[in-house]
């Protein structure tokens, strides 16, 4: 069940976690994001590096995933970000939660401290998007072609999950997220 629920949690955000990367993209001059979960599956991306986008989000969560290790190793609780500086390239690899990960690549022209602040905020808002489950009860085809029926009278009304998020999007993300 809780897969079903993960799943269908993500596909109702889809939009807004895109819109997310994207903001975090142009804001922070990084050429490229990425979503992906901890098994290396490319959830969501912003941005064009002419690379097997699939390829570089599975080698890096298992770059990623043996860090984690390396941090149990040495007795650390965790080591949830990472960077790799490159001639041209640089990755900034931040935990989204608990079970995400965002890829940033970003050119030496990009300031690294301008990258973890946007990144970091985003994780941050991620991990409240992905790691909160949402009750999402499977469709049936009766549920797909009937009409809701009428509430009763003492239930409140209620609002869908995405009227729920763009208020949350909206109040916090655009309070939160930007920088003045």
């Amino acid at each position: 069940m809780t897969d079903y629920y993960q799943e269908n949690t993500l596909a109702m955000r889809q939009d807004q976690i895109q819109e997310m990367l994207d903001v975090v993209r142009l804001e922070s001059n990084a050429t490229g994001l990425f979503l992906v979960d901890e098994s290396g599956f490319l959830i969501s991306d912003s941005g064009d590096l002419g690379v097997d986008k699939i390829a570089l989000a599975a080698l890096i969560s298992a770059s990623f995933a043996a860090t984690e290790e390396i941090a149990s190793l040495v007795e650390e609780k965790n080591f949830n970000r990472l960077t790799q500086q490159g001639k041209n390239l640089n990755l900034f690899i931040c935990k989204a939660g608990k079970r995400h990960i965002i890829i940033t690549v970003f050119g030496r022209e990009t300031n690294l401290g301008l990258i973890k602040l946007y990144v970091e905020r985003a994780a941050a808002l991620l991990a409240d998007i992905l790691d909160t489950p949402q009750a999402v009860e499977p469709a049936t085809e009766i549920d797909t072609i009937s009409k809701v029926p009428d509430e009763a009278p003492d239930s409140k009304p209620q609002m869908d999950s995405t009227a729920i998020y763009r208020t949350y999007w909206n109040k916090t993300c655009i309070n939160r997220f930007m920088i003045n």
